[in-house]
């Protein structure tokens, strides 16, 4: 198999269950990539964008650049808790990062 699955599906995550998991990665099949992460990494202008999706969506798809999977991992990890999210799953460049949306005063 050349792609890695990594579905981050810990006991101790932070507080959604395997069936919401689950609905939230089939959700995520269905999405197009809503950010790109490119050689430059991390930058700011980067969260920023993934910051401004999540603030419309509970869900973004992230293609992350070529490198081994264990940065890959570490990377998306990373900007899942920048943007203080959650890291759902990851297939080979693609990871899903869920925030719940954040409801302004009425």
């Amino acid at each position: 198999m050349s792609e890695e699955t990594d579905t981050t599906d810990t006991p101790e995550s932070e507080g959604l269950s395997g069936k919401e998991r689950r609905a939230l990665r089939a959700e995520g099949q269905r999405m197009e990539v809503g950010a790109n992460i490119g050689k430059q990494g991390l930058s700011a202008t980067a969260v920023a964008n993934v910051e401004h999706r999540l603030a419309k969506n509970h869900l973004v798809k992230v293609q992350l650049p070529k490198s081994s999977p264990d940065e890959r991992k570490a990377m998306a990890q990373d900007l899942a808790t920048r943007v203080g999210g959650e890291l759902i799953s990851g297939i080979g460049h693609k990871y899903l990062i869920y925030r719940e949306v954040r409801q302004g005063p009425k």
